[in-house]
């Protein structure tokens, strides 16, 4: 990774989203996102040296991946408020080649590279995974926000006492009433569970419990399977 610290700030809850009973809430969440005017918005990426684009399929991509997690897709809705700062504040954590190269339409895709980012209210954490999939024509942002809350009381307390234990290693962005807050990323990791993991199997293994470990390794089995019924399914 390249960086070991996060800035997690927290949603703007004066743009909180209105649902009406007359359409679906993925059609409300889109309608939402366009009245934010965060769609067709480019943010430049260091890793790609170049910009990617957030834009309908973007968006898309973005309420499938979370409903395909059973995600909470009002917490989508939270992250959109903030959108910008999300993507600023990501930490990358890994390069990887596209794994499905033999599906036509997706042909054109080079690499995904797998971000780790953060968002907060009061009471809880919400860890958020962002892929960039760079491409022949253009790249685009992709969100998933983890179907596991963090309590943010546990977090700041221990994380607290970690950091008031070492030498002069004290946040005071981790003080109560801030905007964001500032958090070691090994320390925070360790809070993350099989309902993060798809972020743990982007993360390096020496930040990673004996159990979060098994949890990667899974992922990568089952990624491998999933890879198998595809190719096979070419040929049948």
């Amino acid at each position: 990774m390249d960086k070991t610290t996060i800035k997690i700030p927290k949603w703007d809850n004066t743009k909180e989203m209105s649902v009406s009973e007359d359409v679906s809430f993925s059609k409300a969440l889109s309608n939402y996102a366009k009245s934010l005017d965060i769609l067709d918005t480019e943010y430049y990426i260091p890793e790609l040296n170049k910009m990617a684009v957030f834009d309908k399929k973007s968006l898309n991509e973005s309420i499938a991946g979370t409903v395909k997690r059973r995600g909470n897709l009002l917490n989508l809705a939270k992250l959109f408020t903030i959108l910008p700062k999300i993507v600023k504040e990501m930490a990358f954590m890994e390069k990887e080649e596209y794994r499905h190269t033999s599906r036509k339409a997706s042909r054109h895709i080079l690499y995904m590279y797998q971000y780790l980012a953060a968002f907060q209210d009061d009471v809880y954490l919400y860890p958020v995974k962002i892929t960039i999939e760079e491409s022949q024509k253009n790249s685009r942002v992709y969100i998933v926000v983890t179907v596991g809350e963090l309590e943010l009381d546990k977090i700041k307390e221990t994380l607290l006492i970690a950091r008031v234990q070492s030498t002069n290693n004290v946040d005071e962005s981790l003080s109560d009433g801030d905007v964001s807050s500032t958090y070691n990323i090994p320390q925070l990791v360790k809070f993350f569970n099989k309902k993060q993991s798809n972020i743990l199997k982007n993360l390096p293994d020496e930040w990673l419990s004996a159990e979060q470990k098994a949890i990667k390794q899974k992922v990568f089995e089952d990624d491998k399977k999933k890879d198998l019924l595809i190719l096979s399914s070419l040929f049948f």
